[in-house]
């Protein structure tokens, strides 16, 4: 079975625990899932959950507000329009990307594994194909 197969099987298993309202069920069968598998699931279930915190969030927020206001860059998650500088792609997506008090300054390079970027340009095509159809009906 390839990787985006088995992380869809996993995850509609425990869609199903998450609807039923098994919240902790839904954690211990990811918690029970190789490495691999964990790793993209664990962020899933605890965002469909509802299992965090808006002070998290809210303390993330301000770490990087501070770290903004002093005048230093931060590495950070962010969704940007890329033209080739993120292997290639040219997609919006969500990539590291250098921030400071004037905004967004590049896209921070990333090695991937073979496979990661596999399903990244899967993804990407899959992205742009949507969006593609999505103008078409508009």
């Amino acid at each position: 079975m390839q990787f985006p197969d088995e992380v869809a099987q996993h995850k509609q298993a425990v869609w199903s625990c998450l609807q039923e309202g098994h919240i902790r069920e839904a954690f211990e069968r990811v918690d029970q899932l190789p490495p691999d598998l964990r790793v993209v699931l664990r962020p899933y279930v605890t965002h469909v959950s509802g299992a965090k915190t808006a002070a998290g969030t809210a303390a993330v927020t301000v770490d990087l507000i501070h770290t903004l206001l002093d005048g230093r860059e931060i590495v950070v998650a962010g969704q940007v329009q890329l033209d080739g500088e993120f292997h290639g792609l040219h997609a919006p997506m969500g990539v590291p990307i250098m921030v400071n008090p004037q905004g967004w300054s590049r896209v921070v390079p990333l090695t991937l594994w073979s496979e990661e970027l596999e399903l990244l340009i899967r993804q990407t095509n899959q992205l742009l194909t949507n969006l593609s159809l999505w103008k078409m009906e508009r």
